[in-house]
């Protein structure tokens, strides 16, 4: 019927009960063939049994669009190339005030499927509290989000003060590391060290700047730009190291957190694939480097 119209020939999809995206996968690609199908009603007995009238369809259309702004947030937060735990508590705001949002134009099914996601949703993310802290640090410090504009005035501060606190934990624990950088980076430090005694000899108590700000690092950080959302936010970090020396290392290590099991469940399903019948004897030290390979080779030829 597809050739008969001169269409597009795609197949139909079956949803799986383990994925949810499946479902919606089945249900758009139904509507996406929807000509061919009302055609093949008409010339088919047996299929006209089955034909859905027009309410019908506009109803299926009506779910479809409802639910298509949560396959791409599903697609986003199983990203295992960039950090997706920073964008948990931005996407948690996006989806109460916007994608949940019921509207004029909302049809009666729309309205019923956002009103009962919502409050399925409120619910379920009672159990983020426990990680709140840590979910407004890995917002903030990633450059894409830190003016948690998604946030109350109050979460802002909390925000702000838990990462001056991890801060100075950071800085008290790599103090002598950062310190020993900054020397190697110096041409000649008994030429530097002598024009410091220099200048301190003579500007003495005449200089009004003070340097006891411990924070400057984090309030820098603070007041510039947001990067656009489409960038990497490792690439900005990588780029700005030596302006942030200590935020950076904090960045290493919060952004590098998945916001889902996606990425290790992806994992097992590769070692599953190695780990064959006829290559059960594999030992540990062979099977580690060759799942390690599997997983970054894509990531290596996209490089290249």
């Amino acid at each position: 019927m597809q050739k008969d119209l001169k269409l597009p020939e795609i197949k139909l999809k079956i949803g799986i009960d383990t994925r949810w995206t499946s479902h919606f996968d089945s249900l758009d690609r139904l509507i996406q063939c929807h000509q061919a199908v009302v055609n093949i009603g008409l010339v088919d007995q047996e299929v006209e049994q089955l034909s859905l009238s027009l309410e019908d369809w506009k109803d299926l259309t009506q779910i479809r669009d409802t639910l298509k702004p949560f396959t791409n947030i599903i697609e986003i937060l199983q990203t295992s190339n960039s950090p997706s735990a920073s964008m948990l508590k931005p996407l948690m705001s996006n989806i109460i005030n916007n994608f949940l949002k019921i509207t004029n134009q909302d049809g009666d099914y729309s309205r019923t499927i956002k009103h009962l996601m919502l409050e399925s949703f409120l619910n379920r993310i009672k159990d983020y509290k426990k990680v709140n802290d840590l979910l407004l640090l890995t917002s903030i410090i990633d450059p894409r989000f830190k003016s948690l504009y998604y946030l109350e005035e109050n979460e802002k501060l909390r925000a702000e003060e838990l990462l001056k606190t991890t801060y100075i934990k950071y800085k008290n624990k790599y103090e002598d590391k950062i310190n020993q950088e900054s020397k190697i980076q110096l041409i000649d430090l008994k030429k530097t060290k002598l024009n410091q005694e220099a200048m301190l000899s003579i500007f003495k108590g005449s200089t009004s700047v003070n340097n006891t700000d411990i924070y400057k690092e984090v309030r820098n950080y603070l007041v510039i730009d947001e990067i656009s959302i489409l960038d990497n936010p490792l690439h900005w970090w990588k780029e700005n190291v030596s302006n942030f020396k200590v935020l950076s290392i904090i960045a290493k290590d919060l952004l590098a957190i998945p916001a889902t099991s996606a990425p290790s469940e992806r994992i097992f399903s590769k070692a599953g694939n190695i780990i064959s019948t006829k290559r059960s004897s594999l030992a540990s030290k062979t099977i580690d480097p060759l799942i390690f390979l599997a997983e970054n080779q894509k990531m290596e030829n996209h490089k290249l």
